[in-house]
C-alpha cells in the first residue's frame, strides 16, 4: 500500500510537538529486549611485541525490496540490466519544484526487518538532510534518519565453528536513499553517471562494535543477508550491489578496555572481501603500532581485491560537517501500533527458529541444520525428508546437491532437480537398486536437465545393482585375492584396511554395480 497525505506519508494521526530525545522516543512495546553483554571471549592476534585484539563494527546498506524508490515512483531495477538513466524520475534528478513522497512499502519493510532482528520499532521517527556535494547525488544532500531512526536496538546471534554462541548487538536501523553509480573506466577523460540507483530505498543496519575476527564478520554479513531474504525486505545480493558493507576496524592490546582509533573501509562488495579487508587492516594497524614510528589515523579507506590491500581515500581527522537538519518537506513518521503488530504476526519462520525445529523434529546436528537453513533449503529438505531418513536426506542435499548448485552458481530455487526427483533417487539407493556411487552419476545427468526418472536413467546407463543371484560374486572375490597375493598377505596378517582395496577391485570388475 502507499498512503500519501500532501507531501508525506502518515500511518497514524500526526502528533504535534517537538522531537523527544532518542532514549525516550516511543517504541513498539512488544519488541523490547534485554541487550546482551559485549563479547567476553576475545579473538587474540599474536604480534611481534605482544598480543592484540581487533574491534569491528559493520554498517550494512541493504536495498529495500519495495517496487519503487523511496521518495519517487520510479521503479527499482535491482540486479536487472537496464539502460543507464532509464529508471529516473524528476525527483531523482532534483529538478526545481519537486518534492519527496515517502513510499510506505519501504517503511513496512524496515519495520519487518527490525522485528526480525528483535529491535524496538520507534512509533515516531523523522528524516534529516545530510548535505554533501558530489555528482552521484544531484540534490546535493541525502535524505536519511540521523537523529530519530525507525528502529533502535536488536541483535543477531552467530553460531561459531566451535559451537559457541556469539551475540552481535544492533545499534539501529535507519531509512535513507541510495546514490547514483559512477563508472570511471569506460571513457578516457570523463566519469559516467548512471542515476538508476539514485533514490533507491536503503536500510542502513548498524552494528555495535561486538565483532572480534574476520570470520565473525563474514558470518555476520552472511547471516544478516540471509535473514533479509527470508523476511523478504531485500534480495540482499552483494554480487549486484543490493547489499554493501562499510567495515570499521581498530586494534587494541589484548585485555585492554580502551578501543583504538578506528578506520572505515567503504563499500565492500562480498563476504570474502569483507574478511580479506579486515585481515589486511588488522595486520596494517598492528604493524604501525608495533613499529613505534607512527599512529593510526582516523580515515576512510577502500579495499583493492586485486592487490589485497586497503587504500586511503580521505581523512576523518576532522569530521565532515554534513549540516544535518530536519527535512522540511517530510513531517515526522508516526506508526500505528496495530500496523506494527500486524506485521509482526505475519513474519515468516525466522532462520534461528528453523534451525531449532530441524534439530528437534528431524534429529539433525547443528552443522547440518545451519547449512540447510543458511542455504535457503529448509522447505526443500522437508519435502524430500517426508517418509525418509532425515539424516540421509541431509547428507545427500549438503554433500551432493549443494556441490552441483555451487558449481553453477544456482540457488536452491533454481535447482533443476526437484524434491520428488531427489527423493526417488535416494529411494533407489536405500532399496539397493543402485549403489550410492552410481546414484552420483545419475545425479550428474539429472542436473543437466534430463527429464527421465532416476530409475529410467539408471537402467539406460547400466547402473542397476548386480545381485549375488545374477553373478558369481564369490568367484570375483577369489579372482581379486589371487591377482593380488601381496595385499592378501597384509590382510591375513591383520591389516584390515586391505578390505577396502579388495572391495574396490570387485567394484572395478562389475563397473560399480556390485
Amino acid at each position: 500500500y502507499r498512503v500519501v497525505v500532501g507531501r508525506s506519508v502518515s500511518l497514524w494521526p500526526s502528533v504535534p510537538g517537538c522531537f523527544r530525545p532518542r532514549s525516550s522516543v516511543p517504541s513498539f512495546p512488544f519488541c523490547s529486549h534485554a541487550r546482551p553483554s559485549p563479547p567476553s571471549a576475545p579473538f587474540v592476534i599474536k604480534g611481534r611485541t605482544g598480543n592484540w585484539e581487533a574491534v569491528i563494527g559493520i554498517e550494512v546498506h541493504a536495498q529495500i525490496k519495495a517496487g519503487a524508490k523511496i521518495f519517487s515512483d520510479a521503479p527499482t531495477i535491482g540486479g536487472t540490466i537496464a539502460p543507464p538513466n532509464s529508471a529516473v524520475s524528476s525527483i531523482d534528478l532534483a529538478l526545481p519544484g519537486v518534492l519527496p513522497s515517502l513510499n510506505a512499502n519501504c517503511v513496512k519493510q524496515a519495520v519487518r526487518t527490525g522485528l526480525a532482528l528483535q529491535g524496538q520499532v520507534n512509533l515516531r521517527s523523522s528524516f534529516d538532510l545530510k548535505h554533501y556535494f558530489y555528482c552521484d547525488m544531484p540534490q546535493g544532500y541525502q535524505i536519511t534518519q540521523f537523529h530519530h531512526p525507525i528502529v533502535s536496538g536488536g541483535s543477531l546471534s552467530l553460531t561459531l565453528k566451535d559451537g559457541a554462541n556469539h551475540i552481535v548487538r544492533i545499534s539501529h536501523i535507519q531509512l535513507e536513499q541510495d546514490s547514483g553509480k559512477l563508472t570511471h573506466d569506460l571513457h578516457p577523460s570523463n566519469t559516467l553517471i548512471d542515476l538508476n540507483r539514485a533514490g533507491v530505498g536503503l536500510m542502513e543496519i548498524i552494528s555495535q562494535p561486538d565483532i572480534r575476527s574476520p570470520e565473525q564478520a563474514g558470518l555476520y554479513v552472511r547471516k544478516l543477508a540471509h535473514l533479509l531474504r527470508v523476511v523478504g525486505s531485500s534480495d540482499a545480493s552483494m554480487q549486484v550491489g543490493e547489499l554493501r558493507a562499510d567495515v570499521n576496524v581498530s586494534v587494541m592490546p589484548a585485555g585492554s578496555s580502551e578501543f583504538g582509533t578506528r578506520v572505515e573501509i567503504k563499500n565492500v562488495s562480498s563476504v570474502r572481501y569483507v574478511m580479506k579487508a579486515i585481515e589486511f587492516e588488522i595486520s596494517r594497524q598492528i604493524g604501525i603500532l608495533e613499529s613505534g614510528e607512527g599512529r593510526i589515523v582516523r580515515e576512510t579507506r577502500g579495499y583493492n581485491p586485486q592487490k589485497n590491500i586497503t587504500i586511503s581515500q580521505r581523512s576523518k581527522e576532522e569530521e565532515v560537517d554534513y549540516r544535518f537538519f530536519p527535512d522540511p518537506d517530510l513531517p515526522p513518521l508516526i506508526l500505528d501500533p496495530h500496523f506494527v503488530s500486524e506485521l509482526q504476526g505475519n513474519l515468516p519462520e525466522l532462520p534461528d527458529a528453523s534451525r531449532a525445529r530441524l534439530m528437534s523434529t528431524y534429529g539433525l546436528g547443528a552443522y547440518e541444520a545451519n547449512v540447510i537453513v543458511d542455504d535457503g533449503a529448509t522447505s526443500y529438505f522437508e519435502s524430500v525428508a517426508k517418509g525418509r531418513s532425515a539424516k540421509k536426506v541431509a547428507g545427500w542435499i549438503i554433500n551432493e546437491l549443494f556441490g552441483h548448485l555451487k558449481d553453477e552458481n544456482f540457488s536452491v530455487e533454481q535447482s533443476p532437480i526437484n524434491p520428488d526427483t531427489l527423493g526417488d533417487l535416494i529411494d533407489l539407493v536405500e532399496s539397493k537398486f543402485i549403489s550410492a556411487l552410481a546414484a552420483k552419476s545419475v545425479l550428474d545427468v539429472l542436473f543437466k536437465g534430463d527429464q527421465r526418472t532416476p530409475r529410467q536413467i539408471s537402467e539406460a546407463m547400466g547402473l542397476v545393482q548386480i545381485r549375488s543371484s545374477d553373478v558369481d560374486l564369490d568367484g570375483l572375490c577369489m579372482q581379486a585375492i589371487q591377482a593380488h597375493p601381496a595385499q592378501y598377505a597384509k590382510y591375513a596378517g591383520g591389516n584390515t584396511r586391505m578390505m577396502g582395496f579388495f572391495v574396490g577391485e570387485v567394484m572395478k570388475a562389475t563397473k560399480g554395480r556390485a
